[in-house]
């Protein structure tokens, strides 16, 4: 289903029930999949040739059959890392080169604590894992709760081959709501140096209106509410070298700061902006903001009213509404469009993206009545009105559709 505007790569004949798919670029897929040979399970990191159409195993390593999701594997300009968070004192890392596919170097960080979560990419060199405070000794462990502690979070650098701890409690606890999804912290270029953007979040959208909600109806203490919405920049060099001195306050720039009254939400960024939303709850006005990477100065691109809003909203270079029923999935447009489509709508689908103004892509997951489970991928054409189906699911790179099994 090839149009000048949309393109279908279908790579499920090279892919299994256990598959991500890493990068896109120049042609090449590179994907990993668990890859179970001889009774023995492998995660195996693979390159896909577009053009050929041919497929080859570029690094593998043995693991349990329930380990693959504690892989964690990044492309990062030259460089593929992967972290393998599947040990409970130590971190294992192995870094390779994107081009030559070997071994750049391998690495090893011991921790007292349990590693927990996922890992935060800050860039080829830099990254951050958490530990579980709860593990210490009791005395400890109440000595860091009193402090704010509710984790510890370190900072790996892969050329010292050295972690440290962070010591500043609103990158420790307010880290993982966006970032941790994110899996990374965005970086930038500003003045020819790297920066970083750090959006200081404790809860969902929400979840932190409805603190607010019960506060105004003195359900809750004020004072008790401690969380703060932030949007904040810092040159990697600068973060870096506050972490490594043991500083309890990096200083950052703050673009946008709120407590308690609305929240603050990085979207994304392009060469020029970097783009946030923020609410203010009384008004129930929410606005998109462009931040200029050079002089960091903000300004307003649009304003929507909440009270007009029923159904969710999709953020990108357009803004739109997905109101969902039972019978079908209708498109409004908030922002940079003017949609008013509706799609028929089953169970267990999902929107992925609305690509050029034309393709509606959404995922299905179906569980017959044995437990058989079932992915499919839907393309539907609100041009000429018609639907391709694919068994699998899909990743979405600009105008580019990969499908396959995962």
């Amino acid at each position: 289903m090839n149009k000048k505007d949309l393109s279908i790569i279908d790579i499920r004949k090279y892919t299994g029930s256990e598959t991500e798919i890493l990068d896109f670029e120049d042609g090449e897929i590179i994907f990993i999949k668990n890859n179970k040979v001889n009774n023995k399970y492998y995660y195996s990191m693979n390159n896909y040739i577009v053009e050929t159409d041919t497929v080859e195993e570029i690094y593998n390593y043995e693991i349990l059959e329930s380990e693959f999701y504690s892989q964690h594997t990044y492309v990062i300009g030259q460089d593929i890392i992967i972290i393998k968070m599947n040990f409970r004192n130590r971190v294992e890392v192995d870094v390779l080169c994107k081009k030559s596919k070997k071994i750049k170097s391998k690495h090893c960080f011991k921790v007292n604590e349990e590693v927990t979560s996922i890992p935060i990419i800050i860039n080829s060199r830099y990254f951050m894992f958490f530990t579980d405070v709860d593990e210490m000794y009791a005395k400890e462990y109440m000595r860091y709760k009193e402090k704010g502690y509710h984790n510890f979070l370190y900072l790996c650098d892969l050329i010292k081959d050295k972690i440290y701890i962070i010591k500043d409690l609103k990158i420790v606890n307010g880290i993982s709501v966006v970032h941790g999804l994110l899996e990374l912290l965005p970086i930038f270029l500003h003045k020819n140096k790297e920066y970083l953007i750090f959006n200081e979040v404790y809860m969902s959208d929400y979840e932190y209106e409805d603190v607010y909600d019960e506060i105004k109806e003195n359900k809750l203490n004020k004072d008790l509410v401690t969380a703060i919405e932030a949007l904040y920049v810092i040159s990697v060099d600068d973060f870096v070298e506050a972490i490594k001195d043991g500083e309890e306050n990096i200083p950052f720039k703050e673009i946008k700061r709120r407590y308690l009254n609305g929240w603050v939400r990085y979207i994304e960024m392009d060469e020029d902006n970097i783009y946030f939303r923020e609410k203010d709850f009384e008004t129930q006005i929410e606005k998109k903001y462009a931040v200029n990477k050079l002089n960091f100065e903000s300004i307003v691109l649009c304003e929507i009213d909440h009270k007009e809003i029923t159904g969710n909203l999709c953020y990108g270079d357009r803004i739109y509404e997905i109101i969902e029923s039972d019978d079908y999935i209708r498109l409004r447009g908030i922002y940079n469009c003017d949609y008013n489509l509706c799609f028929k709508n089953d169970k267990n689908v999902f929107v992925e993206e609305f690509i050029n103004d034309r393709y509606f892509i959404t995922t299905q997951w179906i569980e017959d009545e044995e437990d058989n489970y079932f992915e499919f991928v839907y393309i539907i054409d609100a041009k000429d009105n018609n639907t391709t189906k694919y068994t699998g699911t899909c990743k979405i790179y600009n105008s580019c559709i990969i499908i396959y099994d995962s």
